[in-house]
C-alpha cells in the first residue's frame, strides 16, 4: 500500500544528514523549530520522540549512507518519514527487560495513530508515522 498525504500551508519541511548519531538530535531540533514555526508547538513532545526513533532506527538498520527526515502538516496531523538507504523493511520486536534497545517502533506505535513502512524509490526504505491530534494541539 502507497500512502501519500498532502501537506497544507506550506508547513513542509525536508532534511538529509549523515547516518550518524549526532543527526538525531539535529533532526529533532529542526522539527521542534518548524512545529513551533507552524504554531503546533503543543504536540511537539510525542511528535518529537517518534522522530527519534524513527531516526536512530535509519541510522542503526540504514545500511550507513544518509538518512532523509520529511516532515509536513495535514488538515488534522502531522507526517513523519524518514528515509534510509537499507531496503530491509522493519519488524517490531518485543524487547527483554534488560535489553538497552529494541523499543522504538513499540514507541511508535503507541504514539502514532499509523505508521508503515514502504519501499523507496532510491532502494531502500522509508519508515512514516500519522500523528494525528492536530486538532488537540492547536
Amino acid at each position: 500500500m502507497m500512502t501519500r498525504w498532502e501537506s497544507i500551508n506550506g508547513q513542509r519541511f525536508e532534511q538529509s544528514l549523515p547516518a550518524a548519531a549526532s543527526s538525531v538530535g539535529v533532526l529533532r531540533d529542526l522539527t521542534a523549530f518548524h512545529l513551533a514555526k507552524w504554531g503546533l508547538s503543543g504536540m511537539g513532545i510525542d511528535v518529537l520522540l517518534i522522530v527519534s526513533e524513527l531516526a536512530t532506527n535509519a541510522i542503526t538498520a540504514g545500511g550507513g549512507g544518509a538518512v532523509e527526515l520529511r516532515v509536513w502538516g495535514t488538515d488534522d496531523a502531522v507526517i513523519i518519514e524518514v528515509e534510509d538507504s537499507s531496503p530491509v523493511l522493519p519488524h517490531p520486536r518485543v524487547a527483554a527487560d534488560d535489553d538497552t534497545s529494541g523499543r522504538g517502533l513499540a514507541i511508535v506505535e503507541i504514539l502514532a495513530e499509523e505508521w508503515g513502512a514502504r519501499e523507496s524509490a532510491a532502494g531502500g526504505k522509508v519508515v512514516w508515522a500519522r500523528y494525528g491530534r492536530l486538532k488537540d494541539a492547536v
